[in-house]
């Protein structure tokens, strides 16, 4: 599923479980979600490559964190 999130401080996420957001309201950036985990949040690929987070992936806190339940796009069939 795709997202939008406000991605300001995003750049600097490294490892761990993001929730630094400048401004929900803000959606700035196009994320993938990849997966959900109960207790952390959201699994998301960012398009920033392999050297951003964890090999191209990362985390962002449960819930609506940086605004990503805001913008969200997937394909029904």
């Amino acid at each position: 599923m795709s997202a939008g999130i406000s991605g300001y401080n995003l750049r600097f996420y490294d490892s761990g479980v993001f929730d630094d957001c400048s401004n929900n309201d803000s959606l700035d950036h196009a994320i993938m979600i990849v997966g959900y985990k109960s207790g952390t949040g959201w699994r998301i690929k960012n398009s920033w490559g392999v050297d951003w987070g964890d090999n191209g992936f990362g985390w962002v806190a449960e819930g609506n964190t940086c605004g990503i339940c805001n913008m969200t796009v997937a394909i029904v069939l």
